[in-house]
């Protein structure tokens, strides 16, 4: 899921969002707080204190720009609530994984070793099949021992 951006720009300091804010931040957005050049100096020091604050939050000080930005994170409290929609989404990501890799061990004429699947698709140099390709809808392409689709 592809986050929305949410900017506030802040001429002073008394402009950043406070404790109650952040707090209550919505999940699903990236919050880009942007810092002027009067305020910018105290830029990595405001994000460690909220790093520190915020334990429920990625808080990230952006290297180049003079922003951070700011994600609110599931909480344990709710991945608990909302056990057995994760364990089904990796039981479901397993399922569609194995289905993709037999079609694609298909596809270039392989057999998966059941005991050591990892040594079956390894660096093309070594096997001489495409590094990338579609297997139906799905695009995939290899990464050292990796494969994504």
């Amino acid at each position: 899921m592809k986050l929305k951006d949410k900017i506030q720009i802040c001429e002073r300091l008394i402009d950043l969002p406070d404790k109650e804010v952040i707090n209550y931040f919505e999940r699903g957005f990236k919050y880009k707080i942007i810092f002027s050049e009067k305020i910018e100096h105290q830029r990595k020091q405001i994000g460690q204190k909220w790093k520190e604050q915020f334990p429920n939050h990625q808080i990230a000080i952006h290297t180049f720009e003079p922003e951070i930005n700011i994600v609110k994170l599931i909480t344990d409290k709710e991945i608990e609530k909302h056990q057995y929609f994760f364990e089904q989404c990796a039981k479901d990501y397993r399922k569609l994984s194995t289905k993709l890799i037999n079609q694609l061990a298909e596809k270039i004429g392989i057999e998966i070793d059941s005991k050591y699947p990892m040594k079956t698709l390894n660096s093309s140099a070594q096997t001489g099949y495409e590094q990338m390709g579609n297997i139906g809808d799905w695009k995939y392409f290899f990464h050292g021992i990796h494969l994504c689709f």
